[in-house]
């Protein structure tokens, strides 16, 4: 039974242009002890390649196949036959659903004994070993490219619907394929579009929070100033409303480390993989 805890990892690195970036997954972990060990080993061995992001549509998952190993008929400890490692790639957006195979021969003198042989065999095998590596990025890399042009365009019209966080989590997965300077663009649109929806509908209602003098009302107008876009065109009005916001708290609560680190937040703002979050 999958207990539902996501973590997320970025699978790989890519180059555009002179920086480097990464692409989100999540490793789907559960509550048995094995599955939780293939999920640590992948993250060991492509650890650099890491990055954490509860908004991606890339969703790794691992499971242990025992249905082919039985007893041994006039043994009654002992177990043999074939077991498998499933390493299964989702993605809703690219239209990815591939599981990827190991499988190994298990002998083993009683049925306890089954999940570990066969996590055993899986880690110290070549197969086992590429199963884990990088043949996950080229998978990921060819069907992106292969289906960017067709992803750009639901981007585009989730954009127009100003549905801003569908665009993005579609358009972000493309910067690293044929298409990551259409990928840029669309993603440059959302920002300048939300950022217009929060100066324009978010704003105001902040102001109204932040001239409450109510507590509680104050502190949703701090919340929601995080959420401030890098682009924002009010970025300076949003200052003058934090720092207002500030004054007022710290005086009435002797301090606070979340309205101390309120003004940085808002003078930098935000990246889209924040606001998006899930």
């Amino acid at each position: 039974m999958k207990t539902g805890i996501i973590f997320a990892i970025a699978l790989f690195s890519f180059l555009n242009t002179f920086c480097q970036n990464k692409v989100d997954i999540k490793i789907e972990k559960t509550d048995t002890y094995y599955k939780d060990r293939l999920a640590n080993e992948f993250i060991k061995k492509n650890g650099e390649l890491f990055d954490f992001s509860f908004a991606s549509n890339n969703l790794v998952s691992f499971d242990l196949d025992i249905s082919k190993i039985f007893k041994v008929e006039g043994i009654s400890t002992k177990f043999s036959g074939k077991g498998r490692i499933n390493l299964k790639i989702e993605n809703t957006s690219l239209g990815i659903d591939t599981v990827l195979k190991f499988s190994n021969n298990i002998s083993v003198n009683n049925k306890y004994e089954i999940e570990e042989k066969l996590l055993e065999e899986f880690l110290k095998s070549a197969d086992g070993s590429k199963l884990l590596g990088k043949n996950l990025n080229t998978l990921l890399i060819d069907a992106t490219s292969k289906k960017c042009s067709e992803i750009i365009k639901v981007a585009n019209r989730e954009l127009e619907s100003k549905n801003y966080k569908d665009a993005f989590r579609k358009a972000k997965p493309l910067l690293n394929s044929d298409c990551s300077n259409a990928a840029q663009v669309v993603i440059e649109k959302i920002e300048l579009a939300y950022g217009d929806e929060f100066c324009n509908e978010k704003l105001p209602r902040i102001k109204v929070l932040a001239n409450s003098g109510i507590d509680y009302k104050m502190e949703i107008a701090v919340d929601e100033l995080y959420f401030m876009p890098l682009k924002a065109k009010c970025k300076d009005e949003a200052i003058s409303v934090s720092k207002q916001i500030g004054e007022f708290l710290l005086k009435k609560n002797n301090g606070s480390v979340k309205v101390l680190n309120l003004n940085q937040m808002v003078l930098k703002g935000n990246s889209l993989d924040y606001i998006f979050k899930d």
